[in-house]
């Protein structure tokens, strides 16, 4: 099977640390990931995307302070799926949040 963004491989982080000083403002992650099962041959030089989701209670929590559904649609997505796999909820970007005024 070929993996997509539309059609990732759901993998599990094994390990992660930080690479960089805490006091180094950009942070640089070692992070190594359980492919197997999966058949991807990974080569040092790859690259690979993470996408992790948000976490669904805090997800709700917003809608529930929009009063939303959740349902309604935001850049052609319904919003629950938007807070939940796109947006930055944890340090939410000025767009973001003049976008849920």
């Amino acid at each position: 099977m070929s993996y997509t963004r539309s059609s990732p491989f759901l993998a599990s982080i094994k390990d992660r640390y930080r690479v960089n000083r805490e006091d180094v403002p950009r942070q640089t992650w070692h992070v190594a990931i359980d492919l197997s099962g999966s058949n991807i041959q990974y080569q040092p030089g790859d690259s690979i995307a993470i996408l992790p989701d948000n976490d669904l209670g805090k997800v709700e929590k917003i809608l529930s302070h929009l009063r939303a559904t959740g349902e309604e649609l935001h850049e052609g997505v319904p919003l629950r799926e938007y807070l939940l796999k796109k947006a930055n909820i944890i340090t939410p970007t000025k767009r973001l949040l003049e976008t849920l005024k």
